[in-house]
């Protein structure tokens, strides 16, 4: 009994000092050297290559020697979008509803008045969400510093250091 609680008193003090060997980008963004570029999905990053699964499915690989600069997906302006679109269909709603103009129906009629202004703010929040999700924001991964090889009294090791 003693036994295991010294092996696991071991593995908890030495948890910390572990390092990842790799890293794993969702979707990412890769130029090369040679100035094309690709962007896929499913990467793994180690001390040699990179390897992922293109749009199409395909699994490519990529030296390390090879690429110019590596980044990682954010996501899409989606929200941003929806949020603005919202904001500026309502207020395109409440300047219609509002014009001087006493042939207007909407002018007449509250609750329709109160429809348009919903109605464009729907619309233009829908218009934002479809525009801001053309759109995708990327961070730069920082690699070329990343993989160090560390002497441990047994063995050499190889560490991933993370920098966004």
């Amino acid at each position: 009994m003693l036994r295991l609680i010294v092996l696991l008193m071991f593995c908890v003090l030495m948890a910390p000092t572990m390092q990842a060997e790799s890293l794993y980008l969702p979707d990412f963004k890769v130029k090369m050297l040679d100035g094309s570029e690709f962007v896929g999905h499913s990467a793994v990053l180690d001390s040699v290559q990179l390897s992922a699964y293109s749009p199409s499915g395909v699994q490519v690989a990529f030296a390390l020697d090879d690429i110019h600069s590596l980044y990682r997906s954010n996501g899409d302006h989606s929200g941003d979008g929806l949020v603005i679109g919202i904001a500026v269909g309502a207020l395109t709603g409440i300047i219609i509803n509002t014009a001087k103009d006493d042939k207007t129906e909407y002018k007449k009629n509250e609750q329709k008045g109160l429809g348009m202004v919903a109605g464009t703010a729907a619309l233009g929040g829908l218009a934002g969400l479809l525009v801001g999700s053309l759109w995708k924001s990327w961070d730069k991964v920082d690699f070329s510093e990343s993989f160090k090889v560390e002497y441990r009294a047994d063995r050499p090791y190889l560490g991933l250091t993370l920098k966004f």
